[in-house]
């Protein structure tokens, strides 16, 4: 936990062999805009909180610490997320990613507690798999225009509040 906050001259991570990274390890880094870690398995609680990563391929990810969730909060510079086994979106866990314009999770059940929130930028979304959507994963997505959740069992209360174009 904590092992790179607020390193403000990172900039590039390459942990080839990297499985686990704990709470906040990278948050406040907001030079860092390159992550490698294509073996990485669990990611915790805000751990690249606040940071300028512009893109994440993490493609062996299936678990994600879920207490204070927001992982990816606040990455203001992220537009393109590809996580290919992670089967829950944390609470937070992209919110205020105002950048943010394509997701790839097919393997998605769960879509937390504002796990989207302000992500202001995004116009399309396609969850294949995902049964339950929080209170407020979406809210506030000014640019949304379509969505796809046709496996939906569950829609917790203002799932899409302020989402003006839908």
């Amino acid at each position: 936990s904590y092992a790179f906050r607020q390193c403000q001259n990172l900039v590039t991570i390459d942990f080839k062999n990297c499985k686990q990274v704990g709470m906040s390890a990278f948050q406040n880094c907001e030079q860092l805009s390159k992550v490698s870690m294509p073996k990485l398995k669990s990611l915790g609680d805000k751990s690249f909180k606040s940071t300028g990563i512009k893109k994440i391929e993490m493609n062996s990810l299936i678990h994600c610490h879920y207490y204070w969730g927001g992982q990816f909060e606040n990455c203001q510079k992220l537009t393109h997320v590809t996580l290919k086994k992670i089967e829950t979106i944390t609470l937070s866990m992209f919110m205020h990613c105002s950048k943010l314009v394509y997701i790839d999770a097919p393997k998605t059940i769960s879509i937390e507690y504002l796990a989207f929130g302000n992500c202001i930028s995004l116009s399309n979304i396609t969850f294949p798999e995902v049964k339950y959507i929080g209170r407020g994963a979406f809210i506030g997505n000014e640019k949304l225009k379509s969505i796809n959740l046709s496996s939906v069992k569950e829609l917790d209360d203002e799932s899409f509040v302020n989402c003006i174009n839908l």
